[in-house]
């Protein structure tokens, strides 16, 4: 399982709450995170897909890696939005309000049914 931290597409010197969360920065991205939960906040009118939010945070996506972590040979990385196999690139999945999306290698681990986005998402 790889953490989201929170911070991605804020850049720093970060505002910090007192329970971590990241408040804000010297100016942000149309996709951030606040806390490690991995949450991905978009800017209202913003399109952004799952691609665009790993070139933010400086990590690799593609049909055979995640970040730092590469599928062994003969498998590739699979995606699920809302629990549906992503069949495509995984870079191009759009960011959509309260989609889940999971990202695997190598194993199948049923992706969670349901997640409670804070209040006011």
């Amino acid at each position: 399982m790889v953490a989201i931290p929170a911070g991605i597409g804020i850049a720093p010197p970060f505002a910090l709450a007192a329970d971590a969360r990241v408040l804000g920065g010297r100016c942000s991205y149309p996709a951030t995170t606040t806390d490690p939960t991995g949450v991905i906040d978009v800017r209202k009118g913003a399109r952004v897909t799952l691609g665009g939010l790993f070139d933010i945070w400086g990590q690799a996506l593609g049909k055979r890696v995640v970040a730092r972590f590469r599928a062994p040979a003969g498998s590739m990385v699979l995606a699920y939005v809302d629990g549906r196999r992503w069949t495509a690139d995984p870079r191009a999945i759009l960011l959509v309000r309260h989609e889940r999306i999971v990202l695997e290698i190598a194993s199948r681990v049923p992706p969670h049914r349901v997640f409670l986005f804070p209040r006011g998402l």
